[in-house]
């Protein structure tokens, strides 16, 4: 069966001076195509170095990541640049936005470094669509250093989604938010779900991780069955 995603005994150890931390041990998963996951644990027990190896920004120790059937085992530097940037979208807890930008700036970066480049119209009706879509577009212009927790999430968001990505990997999407500010971050995600994204988020909130279509749970490295 064709998966979108797949791991096979994905491994990672850290060396800190002379020990060796294991944070992922032989972690085997399949992700499908407009499905919703939830990635659960303690602190610590290697949800985030996951989700960081299967959107390319952490190597794995061993293993194996395909996506689209395509090994990444060997794929150039410039192919995995090319995924980060267009086919993962990436939602961070303290929404990673740069705070002297304004909100359309902030969206636009991912734009900056598309294959092949994107004109400034282009850039501008790109970046106008997805912050019409995630219902901030009013903010356009302001610096999101005015912006509530809600607001900055939302444009976090629009940034993730700017380049049109297949995979929305989320770590912690609400984790800075209050109950019911948190309660609207996660419908507007499972709408993109129901468009045909894929969602993997790490949370600690239970009642996110029952609102997607599947909980993964780990400790200390490895997954709980």
């Amino acid at each position: 069966m064709f998966h979108l995603i797949e791991t096979i005994a994905l491994h990672k150890k850290f060396t800190s001076g002379k020990n060796i931390i294991i944070a992922v041990e032989d972690v085997s998963l399949t992700f499908d195509k407009g499905t919703s996951t939830a990635i659960t644990g303690p602190s610590g027990c290697g949800k985030t170095t996951l989700i960081n190896m299967i959107g390319l920004l952490v190597p794995p120790s061993s293993g194996e990541l395909l996506i689209n059937s395509t090994s990444f085992s060997t794929i150039n530097s410039r192919e995995r640049t090319k995924y980060r940037n267009q086919f993962f979208g990436y939602i961070v807890q303290n929404f990673a936005l740069v705070d002297h930008y304004n909100v359309y700036e902030n969206v636009e970066i991912p734009l900056l470094y598309a294959n092949p480049a994107l004109n400034k119209k282009e850039r501008r009706n790109r970046v106008q669509s997805v912050l019409q879509k995630v219902g901030i577009l009013e903010k356009v212009k302001e610096k999101v250093s005015t912006l509530s927790g809600g607001q900055k999430q939302r444009v976090a968001i629009a940034r993730a989604l700017v380049n049109n990505p297949e995979v929305i990997l989320a770590d912690e999407p609400t984790g800075s938010l209050d109950t019911e500010t948190s309660k609207e971050i996660f419908l507007l995600l499972k709408s993109l779900v129901e468009e045909g994204k894929t969602l993997i988020m790490v949370t600690h909130n239970p009642e996110l991780a029952q609102g997607c279509e599947r909980e993964i749970k780990m400790i200390d490295g490895n997954l709980l069955i």
